[in-house]
């Protein structure tokens, strides 16, 4: 399977930014509408300027967003809801791979926010199947606990485990 890479990390900067696609700032016209970003202009974007940070101007700041070549460190390691025994709610990850129960990828895709935020796209595998996997994570500052923010309505917490039986 092959992704497209620029306009999904576009789109993952956007959305770790909290910039819905299309909103413009509080200092433009009214009556102007922001003309579509196709993700052949996306990617002509990216590839004029390859050192560009996607961002977009919510409230007069820039998304602090920039795609990065592997999971940072901090994010890497064994999580679960609860770390004695491996259940539904598993889940590693490795500088280039996500496993989550009996399912896993390749990391294709990594945006960060911040020390403490990323969102990741996955080519998935398991169960017969085959799909894109979209995930916005949060890190606690202590580098402990990880909140799946990916739906606004349902985050879901994991801790750090050293060993899990």
């Amino acid at each position: 399977m092959r992704i497209a890479k620029i306009p999904l990390i576009l789109a993952a900067a956007l959305l770790i930014g909290g910039c819905p696609l299309g909103k413009k700032s509080e200092s433009a016209d009214a009556g102007e509408k922001s003309p579509p970003v196709s993700e052949k202009t996306a990617a002509a974007m990216l590839e004029a300027a390859p050192e560009a940070i996607p961002a977009c101007d919510c409230n007069n700041e820039a998304a602090a967003a920039v795609p990065v070549a592997e999971l940072p460190e901090r994010f890497r390691g064994l999580w679960d809801a609860r770390c004695d025994s491996r259940g539904d709610t598993h889940l590693a990850m490795e500088k280039n791979s996500i496993t989550m129960v009996e399912n896993g990828g390749e990391i294709r895709a990594v945006v960060q926010k911040g020390r403490n935020e990323v969102a990741i796209i996955a080519d998935m595998r398991g169960e017969g199947g085959e799909w894109i996997l979209l995930r916005h994570f949060e890190l606690s500052e202590d580098g402990q606990e990880l909140m799946d923010v990916t739906d606004d309505d349902n985050y879901f917490l994991r801790r750090k485990c050293e060993d899990m039986g």
